[in-house]
């Protein structure tokens, strides 16, 4: 796609169990006018074949070299579109609207960035389950400083602003091990 509304940045280190599906439901989301570009981060199994045959980029980067920033920071470099959409590679859109929605609020000027809820999948633990249910909630909320997170398993920024404030790449994060659900 020459000029994509939107670039999806996928997170990659042996996801070859979760990539085809995620990339496979990316397919049938409802708006279509988006890249996929993965960054992979020295996997050792079937991750980047998949991506080679099923993104629109891949783009390696060296296992030494991985942070979350570090790895954000190429894809959206190398992306194309006005809003980047940011996924981990064993996520899921739960539903066929997950990317318009997940997008729809970067459309009002006074918004930098979205993070989608995640809930567990039937793998899940637990205590993985009742986390994201204790961190995302059931219902949508509008978070402001001082009291906001995000997270990037499942998240949407604009490229203007990341231009002016990309990731630090020494910062320290988590995210997720398990197959979550992106709401």
């Amino acid at each position: 796609m020459s000029n994509p509304e939107i670039s999806v940045v996928i997170r990659t280190f042996n996801e070859e169990k979760f990539l085809p599906d995620l990339l496979d439901a990316l397919k049938r989301q409802s708006f279509q006018n988006f890249e996929t570009i993965v960054v992979d981060s020295g996997s050792m199994d079937r991750t980047r074949e998949i991506a080679i045959q099923k993104a629109d980029k891949l783009l390696p980067i060296e296992s030494h070299d991985f942070t979350f920033g570090h790895s954000l920071n190429v894809g959206i470099q190398a992306s194309s579109g006005r809003y980047i959409a940011i996924v981990s590679a064993h996520t899921l859109p739960f539903h066929e609207h997950w990317l318009g929605k997940l997008i729809e609020p970067l459309q009002d000027d006074s918004t930098a960035m979205v993070y989608g809820r995640q809930i567990g999948a039937k793998s899940s633990k637990f205590s993985e389950a009742q986390d994201m249910r204790r961190t995302f909630g059931p219902k949508r909320a509008v978070l402001r400083p001082p009291k906001f997170f995000a997270n990037n398993a499942n998240s949407s920024i604009r490229k203007d602003l990341w231009l002016k404030h990309p990731f630090d790449e020494g910062l320290l994060g988590l995210d997720g091990a398990s197959i979550s659900g992106c709401i």
